[in-house]
């Protein structure tokens, strides 16, 4: 069984706020009768509040060995509750000590219907797929159609030019988004859906409780820029996707790598059995998180989560990517994947296709046998350390990836860090790296990042020097260069992350 350990309870608040409530319930004693049963999976106790009865909280650990289900019958709205989270701490602070009790008949039961569910999951997700062909070539002809339109469209906004746009004309982009959707390619509708709040984001004309996209906090210099990589990137999409889709409806299913990346920007929903038959699998690595981010994206109403995993073998940095509809979100019982605060020994993971510094990686998470995670060691740093590029070799990667025009125009590297100090671009003032060859790069905030770091990392840079920086490189259409934000500072063995 992995370490429960108070890292793993922080990563689990809803709000900061929330642990130090949990530890106020702890302080003052508000807990009776702390047990677990025999096998460890359920943990209980009794909780003093404000009702005349004391509260009856619990820990689930029948799906996750780091993140079990917390139950409390207290009126809270917040999830999980203080109690919840004061008992999460508890456990992780001396659950060795907690006596073996019987849980209550209807803890077992919630348990027992938790554990079938996620193995009737598992066993959906793992089921080999067979190929329908009447409705895959079905498929196909409504896939074509669609893009057909989006053809239309895109011809007409070129010719009417961005700036002569009107409110219907941003309307009619949302609509044919939405038949995007429809059609199951989500990757393209997600893309016209960014082009229509970038044009709406400088229309003060606009209603905005018709179209709730969101207000870019970009310049006008750098929303042009962007209005114009998004119409290159989603004529490109178009013009492959008609190719791709024109192969399937003459051969059928395609197996191709670039076909395979096509399909992944255009929007399919990959099964991981789809993935392993299709070679795009690994097994036995290990991987040490570098950063983890959060972004709200109001234009497309989710919250995400990316974990930036470095592999101790061979230095490659894959992504962990999980999203939530707002809606879904706001539910007690689902949150996204916490910080990955050790390493994790993953026995078998399906690995996207793409020619991307960057690919994503994701695993079966409801089957534990997949996944464990054991505490870093002096050794993993050291790897680590090793594994830094540096930053010229760093740049030529990305910009080999900025070639393909449907490439993300920005990739996180490990760089080699053997001095800070700072550097004069215009007027401003930034933080500037130093490698041991001697070459530079310029750290500045991409203009839409959803959390700075430039000045958290000028703040750890003086105060525990150089060492290696997991940076995101991305390219400025404005100024024609490529800049650096550091996501996180490893010093030694200190590990400082710097954004969200």
């Amino acid at each position: 069984m992995a370490e429960f350990t108070e890292d793993h309870v922080a990563a689990l608040a809803p709000v900061e706020s929330a642990l130090g409530d949990a530890r106020g319930l702890l302080r003052k004693s508000a807990f009776r009768g702390f047990a677990r049963s025999a096998d460890g999976v359920l943990v209980f106790a009794e909780c003093k509040g404000s009702a005349k009865e004391p509260y009856k909280v619990s820990l689930d650990f029948a799906s996750s060995k780091v993140a079990p289900s917390m139950r409390c019958n207290c009126p809270s709205r917040q999830r999980p509750c203080k109690h919840a989270l004061a008992l999460a701490l508890a456990f992780a602070q001396r659950g060795s000590a907690f006596p073996v009790g019987q849980p209550p008949a209807d803890l077992i039961e919630k348990s027992e219907k938790l554990k079938e569910r996620r193995e009737k999951q598992s066993t959906v997700e793992e089921k080999p797929r067979k190929v329908n062909e009447a409705a895959l070539a079905r498929k196909t002809s409504q896939q074509l159609d669609a893009l057909v339109s989006l053809e239309k469209l895109i011809i007409d906004v070129a010719t009417t030019g961005l700036g002569g746009l009107k409110s219907e004309g941003v309307e009619g982009l949302i609509d044919q988004a939405n038949r995007l959707g429809d059609s199951q390619l989500q990757g393209a509708r997600e893309r016209l859906i960014r082009l229509a709040s970038l044009l709406q984001a400088h229309r003060d004309e606009l209603d905005e409780e018709d179209l709730p996209l969101l207000r870019s906090p970009l310049s006008d210099e750098d929303r042009h820029a962007r209005l114009a990589d998004a119409l290159i990137q989603l004529w490109a999409v178009l013009r492959r996707g008609q190719r791709m889709l024109d192969g399937k409806a003459e051969e059928g299913d395609s197996r191709s790598e670039s076909d395979a990346q096509l399909e992944a920007l255009l929007g399919r929903a990959w099964k991981l059995s789809e993935l392993k038959e299709a070679g795009y699998w690994v097994t036995g690595r290990s991987l040490l998180e570098l950063a983890h981010e959060r972004h709200e994206d109001p234009s497309l109403e989710r919250i995400s989560a990316e974990g930036y995993l470095l592999d101790l073998d061979d230095g490659s940095i894959f992504v962990e990517w999980t999203a939530l509809p707002f809606a879904a979100a706001r539910r007690p019982d689902t949150r996204l994947r916490p910080s990955r605060l050790g390493v994790l020994q993953l026995r078998e993971a399906a690995l996207y296709p793409g020619e991307l510094v960057n690919r994503r990686i994701r695993w079966n998470d409801r089957d534990e046998a997949v996944l464990s995670e054991r505490s870093r060691s002096a050794e993993d740093i050291r790897r680590l350390h090793a594994m830094a590029r540096p930053v010229d070799a760093a740049i030529k990667a990305l910009r080999e990836q900025l070639k393909n025009p449907l490439a993300p125009m920005q990739a996180v590297f490990l760089l080699d860090a053997r001095r800070f100090g700072q550097s004069l671009w215009g007027d401003q003032r930034l933080t500037a790296m130093e490698d041991g060859a001697g070459q530079r790069l310029l750290f500045r905030d991409p203009p839409d990042a959803s959390f700075p770091t430039s000045l958290n990392l000028a703040h750890a840079a003086a105060a525990f020097g150089p060492g290696s920086v997991a940076t995101r490189l991305w390219y400025d259409p404005v100024a024609r260069g490529i800049f650096g934000q550091a996501l996180a500072l490893f010093a030694g063995e200190r590990h400082l992350r710097l954004g969200t």
